[in-house]
This record gives structure tokens, C-alpha cells and sequence, in this order.
């Protein structure tokens, strides 16, 4: 592994990471899903939740803080090295001594008053055990990427870790098909990364600043515990920004959880998961589009900063407009893939991807915030945001159980990027995006709905019915978008691409 990736070959690594994460969490799901049951699989996806709001706070905010720190020190000098060494171990510690103490005082009435599922409190502690390996990762990831290395730790992360989660969920399928070991494959993935990690920075990484010379004078050790306090004083506020944010994924699963049956609760987070490939075009096509904010408002470009935003919402309403779609015609078929054990509702399949498709769209308004100053103003409505889900998943959810809890996603995800949206209008003068950008969602719902009723008639109600309106409306969907809702300079581009990319294949 003694290799250094150019920026393009980083970019192109991590992108394809986590492509492949996503990809393969959806296989493995699917397959963990027909292994279980609904009711089984609603348990996996509660310590899933509980697991992914701890790591969010379990690295300290050091996640973030780090990237400054690292990047500013010399490749390789002793100071990063010795530092990244005691922040290492406070955060296992911490971690360690918080969710052990944690989990005997609260294990107990956690069963007997929240979540009545049988032996939770295992369950509970074989996932907790993964938190402070997570914490590691989060850290060592920072500290890569400022070592300019983030392909290398992408590919010990976002490739090793779904590669062996589908290879031991395979094993599981065969030879141990329960809850506990899926809980235990949740584990042993991330540690499987973590040793890896470890052992190339032991071995690689650290081997200049070793040998600089091993021996640290009781000055520069107190100058380094001085460094990491001063670290930590900064990072925990970064934690619980990147908190209030997370929570806005995982809250309305963990109170369903409270207020309804494993059951209900499985059926819901397999929606969920199906619903969030919304987001993936959208998500990748924003990781440039914050610098590109921050350096046109840096220049006065105002006109940049609104072509840059009302590019983006164009295309994302096109894309994540037709994924909505699919989710809201098909989404009440999903039983035909994840098993006869769930039945999917409907409402909650048009909800769901609803608001994902809300974020999807407008979210990049929140770069338009944070990278031009606003950055108090996003947390405030990120606060608000999550207020007010917290709020309605308590009165909705014991009313509606997961339909409730649907209603409560779709209503908060509106209400914080409708205010981003205007807060952004006010703050920068003009208005992103056109009403033409609201066309996209109608016309694939159009479409998606009639396909599925006509095949449907035709061939009934199976998987084969339903792989085959997928593809009717996908066709009827990108003939009326390469038509009417892309440009012609888009299209031009686009058809370009293919072009070429027809050639190549051609030429191979």
C-alpha cells in the first residue's frame, strides 16, 4: 500500500467507494430482510439508528476539527503523529468508559419501558462494541485525508467494509440466518476496517515521523496534551452540529420503534433505505458545488453563485425527480423483493421519497448559508428542524404508528428547506431556480403510475409485472425529459457523452 493518489485518482476512488457502499448496503439489506423477517429486521434497524446517532458524537466533532489541524503541519512530522497518538486513545477511552457505564445503567429499563424486543440488551451491547472502533476510523480519516492520502483510506473504508459485509452476510444466509448474527456482522465489518487502518499507518504512514527519533521530551508531551485539550475544547461544538444535522435521519425510526411493532418498524426502514436512492445523484453531483459557492461570493460573482445554484436544481429535480417517482408508484411492490413477511403502505411509499426528494433539491440552499458566512443562521433551522420532527414523530406516531411517522419526515424536510429557501432568496437577492423545476416530480409520477396499472392488467401483480413497468416508465420518463424538460446545451452535452462513450466501448 506504499502509494500516493493524485486528486483526480482520489475523487474518482472515493466517488466509486461509495457508490459501491450504497450499492451493496442495498443488496445486503435486501438479503438480511428475506433472511429475518419484518419483525427481525425492524430490531436490526433500530441498533442501526441508536449505532449511527452515537458515531456521530463518538469521534468528538474531531472528525472535522482535524482536516485544519493535519493539513497546516508538515507531511509526516512527529508533532501530527504524536498528537493523532493521544487524541486516539481520550476518544477510546471516553467512549469506552461512557457507553460501557451507559449501557449497565440504561440496558435494563430500556427493555422494561422503550424497546420491549427480546434480548435487546445483547443486541444492544454487541453494537455498542463497534462505536468506539468507529470513533477511531472517523478520526484516522481526518487525519489521511490531511495527509493528502483520501483514496488510500477509502479503500480500506468504503470498499473493505461492504465487500466483507456482503461476504459474511452470505456465510450468515448459510450457516447462522439469526438476529444476532447480523448484529455481530455489524461489528466485525467495522473492525475489520479498523485493523487495516491501523496497521497501514503503523506501518506506513507513521514510519517518517518514527524515524525523526522516538524519544518526546516531558515539554513537547505537555505541549502535546495541551494541543489535544485545545483540539477537543473546539471539536465537541462540531460534534453536535453534525448531531442536530444527523438527527434528522434517524429520529423517526428510533421512535417508531417506541410507539409500534418490529414488525411496522422493518417494513418502514426498508422503505426508507429503497427511498434514499433519491438523494445519490443529487449528493454526488453537491460535492463541488460548495467551494464553487464559497470562491464565486468570494469574488462578488453573484450571478456565478445564482447559476451555479439554479444548475443544480434544475438537473436534480430531472434526476431525483424520476427516482421519486418509482419510489411512489413501486414502493407498495417492494414485498416482492424483500419478502412475503412485509407488506409496504401506499401512503408511506409516496411520503417517504417525497421528503428526500424536499432535501435532495433544496438542500444544496444550506451551502448557500453556510459557505457564505450564514453558517449560525443553517444551524438555527437545522435546530428548528429538528425540534419540530421530534415534535410531530411524539403526536403523530402513537396515533398513525409508521404513517405518522412518514407525515412527520415529509412535513419537517419541507418546512426547513422551504425556510432555507427563502432565507436564501432574502439574504442574496434573487430567487434560485425557475417554476419549470417543479414540472419533473409531476411528470414521472404521471408516468410511473399508469405504466404500473397497464402492465399490471396485462401480466399481474409479480415481480416480472413490476420489473417490466420499471422499465416502460423509465423509457416513456427519459424520452419526455431528453424532450421537453433538458436544454438543448444539456442535451447536446449529454448525447456528446454517450457519444463517446459508445465510440470507446466500440473501439475495446
Amino acid at each position: 500500500m506504499r502509494f500516493r493518489l493524485g486528486n483526480k485518482a482520489d475523487v474518482i476512488i472515493t466517488a466509486g467507494g461509495q457508490l459501491l457502499q450504497q450499492a451493496l448496503t442495498i443488496v445486503t439489506g435486501v438479503l438480511i430482510a428475506r433472511m429475518l423477517g419484518a419483525a427481525a429486521y425492524g430490531v436490526v434497524n433500530i441498533l442501526r439508528n441508536i449505532y449511527t446517532a452515537l458515531i456521530i458524537l463518538a469521534p468528538a466533532g474531531l472528525d472535522l476539527a482535524l482536516l485544519k489541524f493535519v493539513g497546516r503541519e508538515e507531511d509526516g512530522s512527529r508533532n501530527v503523529e504524536v498528537l493523532i497518538g493521544r487524541l486516539r486513545l481520550i476518544v477510546l477511552a471516553v467512549n469506552v468508559i461512557l457507553l460501557g457505564g451507559g449501557w449497565l445503567l440504561l440496558s435494563g429499563p430500556l427493555m422494561t419501558h422503550v424497546y420491549r424486543f427480546a434480548h435487546f440488551d445483547v443486541l444492544l451491547l454487541i453494537t455498542l462494541a463497534g462505536v468506539p472502533i468507529a470513533a477511531d476510523l472517523a478520526i484516522m480519516g481526518a487525519y489521511y485525508r490531511g495527509r493528502h492520502r483520501p483514496g488510500v483510506f477509502a479503500m480500506m473504508t468504503l470498499y473493505v467494509q461492504p465487500v466483507a459485509r456482503l461476504t459474511l452476510v452470505l456465510l450468515s444466509l448459510a450457516l447462522l440466518p439469526n438476529t444476532t448474527a447480523v448484529v455481530l456482522i455489524n461489528l466485525l465489518q467495522v473492525a475489520i476496517s479498523g485493523l487495516i487502518v491501523t496497521l497501514h499507518h503503523s506501518l506506513v504512514l507513521s514510519r517518517g515521523a518514527r524515524a525523526e527519533g522516538s524519544a518526546v521530551s516531558a515539554e513537547s508531551s505537555a505541549q502535546n496534551w495541551r494541543e489535544a485539550a485545545g483540539l477537543l475544547s473546539e471539536s465537541i461544538w462540531m460534534a453536535m452540529n453534525l448531531f442536530v444535522y444527523g438527527m434528522l435521519r434517524f429520529v423517526d425510526i428510533l421512535m417508531l420503534g417506541v410507539f409500534a411493532s418490529a414488525k411496522a418498524v422493518g417494513e418502514y426502514a426498508a422503505i426508507s433505505t429503497v427511498a434514499q436512492l433519491v438523494q445519490v445523484w443529487p449528493l454526488a453531483a453537491s460535492q463541488t458545488l460548495g467551494p464553487t459557492i464559497a470562491r464565486r461570493y468570494h469574488e462578488g460573482d453573484m450571478a456565478g453563485v445564482r447559476s451555479a445554484l439554479s444548475g443544480y436544481i434544475h438537473m436534480a429535480a430531472i434526476v431525483a425527480g424520476f427516482v421519486f417517482g418509482g419510489v411512489a408508484a413501486f414502493g407498495d411492490r417492494l414485498d416482492l423483493v424483500f419478502g412475503h413477511s412485509f407488506q409496504f403502505d401506499a401512503t408511506i411509499a409516496f411520503l417517504m421519497p417525497l421528503g428526500y426528494l424536499l432535501s435532495a433539491t433544496l438542500a444544496p440552499m444550506g451551502y448557500a448559508l453556510s459557505m457564505t458566512g450564514k453558517h449560525r443562521t443553517e444551524l438555527a433551522i437545522l435546530i428548528l428542524g429538528g425540534v419540530v420532527l421530534v415534535g410531530l414523530c411524539a403526536v403523530l406516531t402513537p396515533r398513525y404508528g409508521a404513517v405518522g411517522a412518514s407525515i412527520s419526515v415529509a412535513l419537517t424536510f419541507a418546512l426547513i428547506n422551504v425556510v432555507r429557501f427563502v432565507v436564501v432568496a432574502r439574504l442574496l437577492g434573487f430567487v434560485p431556480g425557475k417554476l419549470r423545476d417543479l414540472l419533473p416530480p409531476l411528470i414521472a409520477v404521471a408516468c410511473a403510475f399508469p405504466c404500473k396499472g397497464l402492465l399490471e392488467s396485462l401480466l399481474g401483480r409479480d415481480l416480472i409485472a413490476t420489473i417490466a413497468a420499471c422499465m416502460l416508465y423509465s423509457l416513456v420518463y427519459a424520452l419526455i425529459a431528453l424532450r421537453f424538460l433538458i436544454n438543448k446545451s444539456d442535451r447536446a452535452a449529454l448525447l456528446g457523452r454517450l457519444a463517446g462513450f459508445v465510440r470507446r466501448k466500440g473501439v475495446a
